[in-house]
């Protein structure tokens, strides 16, 4: 594979547009998630007075706001960590004149390694302990975004590799 080199901003960018898309992509999944759990609650409730399409409407309304809202706070930090990510992804496959398939592969374990050691210093630096009272919640709202985060780091990689490919043709 010839090497070719793209200028490090672009990858920057590159890796925060990509952060930044996987956070709204897991802002939504939760919205359908929760839409779906509130209306087949709403569908059990008898005689709702209201009207039912008046309280589905505006419960609907109260899940996604929070949820896109959320997300859109967390912009700049996804997008640093994108951006430092994909950083880390390009030196790495760059130096190995990595295929897309172990750009791909270094990507996720980039990531992965990355995961694993926001779960260390949750763990042992801010002395949070995995109970089984509090383990739903972090699952949802920790281990499952690490998860996509490995996936995106994976996608990053695979078309860092792709564009890489593309200009020297």
């Amino acid at each position: 594979m010839v090497h070719v080199k793209l200028a490090w901003g672009r990858i920057a960018w590159y890796g925060a547009e990509l952060g930044i898309a996987f956070a709204f992509v897991y802002a939504l999944a939760f919205i359908v998630y929760a839409i779906v759990r509130a209306t087949i609650d709403l569908i059990a409730t008898p005689q709702i007075d209201a009207g039912w399409l008046n309280i589905a409407l505006a419960t609907w309304f109260s899940l996604a706001v929070p949820a896109l809202l959320l997300a859109a706070l967390f912009t700049p930090v996804v997008a640093i960590i994108g951006a430092l990510t994909a950083l880390g992804v390009n030196a790495i496959a760059s130096a190995r004149n990595a295929s897309p398939r172990q750009a791909a592969l270094i990507g996720a374990e980039t990531s992965g390694v990355f995961a694993l050691a926001l779960i260390a210093l949750l763990t042992f630096g801010a002395g949070f302990t995995w109970s089984l009272a509090i383990i739903e919640t972090w699952m949802f709202w920790l281990v499952l975004p690490l998860l996509l985060y490995v996936v995106a780091g994976g996608v990053g990689g695979w078309m860092l590799s792709r564009m890489k490919s593309n200009l020297k043709e």
